[in-house]
């Protein structure tokens, strides 16, 4: 929910319509890469998913792709919650969830369930709702 909550609730709260208008529960199951499948990574779901409600659909597709590249390319997380005592960073090579997850974890010697693990799934989301708001701050200036 954290993306949801970054983007679409900052918009309905300084914005307004239409953006009070989506309801970020709907996103709810992206977590987990959408239901638990590990399959897209659900930050990136719910960023596309809003590149396409502030840009038209020509300017949101290469914005989006942008996302997706650096995602597979950038050393995460970036930001650090002090709640990670490794540190440990990676790179996913991959938009999957499975893929992400499965390199930190084994980088670190984790299991799925542990505290750490999710704290770093949650500081990535601030990574992706980071991102993009540049990116699209840059773009709508």
């Amino acid at each position: 929910m954290g993306v949801a909550e970054g983007l679409f609730g900052t918009l309905a709260d300084e914005v307004g319509y239409p953006y009070n208008h989506y309801n970020t529960q709907m996103f709810h199951s992206f977590s987990g890469g959408y239901a638990s499948e590990a399959s897209l990574c659900g930050a990136l779901g719910v960023a596309a998913t809003f590149v396409g409600a502030v840009l038209e659909p020509a300017e949101a597709r290469p914005v989006i792709k942008e996302m997706m590249d650096w995602y597979k390319t950038a050393d995460l997380p970036i930001y650090d919650s002090g709640n990670r005592p490794s540190g440990t960073t990676t790179v996913a090579k991959s938009t999957l969830c499975y893929d992400s997850v499965s390199k930190y974890i084994k980088a670190d010697n984790l299991e799925y369930a542990d505290g750490e693990r999710k704290e770093r799934c949650a500081s990535v989301t601030a990574d992706v709702s980071r991102y993009i708001v540049e990116v699209l701050n840059e773009k709508l200036g």
